[in-house]
């Protein structure tokens, strides 16, 4: 009697899927990508909890990052900067009104 062999290849490191073709295990996320981004999300978080603390004057330490993640923490302190700055703007200027000294018309654009 003739001996049958299947024509499908055995991966000893892989798992069958329902129609008995091998799969290849693999990583979901390449493990230094997931190490980037949790350094990116822990870099993020410390901004946010430095705004919620009063401390508006910090920044994400862009150099620290390379790459996508390096735009995304730059973007973050641009961000900032810009709707930081007529904040900055409007509290010297209410603190001038308070002590009587009367400034110049704001002639700067703000978006």
């Amino acid at each position: 009697m003739a001996r049958q062999t299947s024509n499908a290849r055995q991966v000893p490191s892989g798992r069958n899927s329902s129609n008995g073709a091998a799969v290849l295990d693999r990583p979901d996320i390449h493990e230094p990508a997931r190490h980037d981004d949790d350094r990116l999300q822990q870099e993020i978080l410390r901004v946010v909890q430095a705004a919620l603390d009063g401390r508006l004057s910090e920044r994400g330490m862009a150099d620290q990052f390379e790459g996508t993640n390096r735009k995304v923490v730059e973007g973050v302190n641009l961000m900032l900067d810009t709707v930081i700055a007529p904040l900055n703007l409007a509290s010297n200027y209410v603190d001038l009104i308070s002590k009587g000294d009367i400034p110049a018309k704001i002639t700067d654009t703000c978006n």
